[in-house]
């Protein structure tokens, strides 16, 4: 759950928010609830490769497509005896 609080920046009250509406959407449990958290059921772990794999080429995509990553280089100059500081 913190995995994916962190990588999708929500709440972990967002995150259950989105579990429930993909096992409703799906009409499957993908998770069943544990003491120490959450573990994978057979139908989340026959979508999580193909979901993963999917993800991981969006994310080349726009990666590629980003023409102004280097644009968001700040280089800031300032004399040694203030940087030390």
């Amino acid at each position: 759950m913190s995995r994916a609080e962190a990588e999708l920046n929500v709440t972990p009250g967002a995150v259950s928010q989105h579990i429930r509406a993909l096992e409703e959407w799906f009409g499957v449990p993908l998770f069943r609830r544990v003491p120490r958290g959450l573990k994978m059921t057979a139908a989340a772990k026959r979508l999580h490769p193909r979901l993963a794999e999917g993800f991981e080429l969006i994310s080349e995509a726009v990666g590629a497509m980003d023409s102004r990553r280097d644009d968001l280089v700040l280089t800031v100059g300032v004399a040694p005896a203030i940087a030390s500081k």
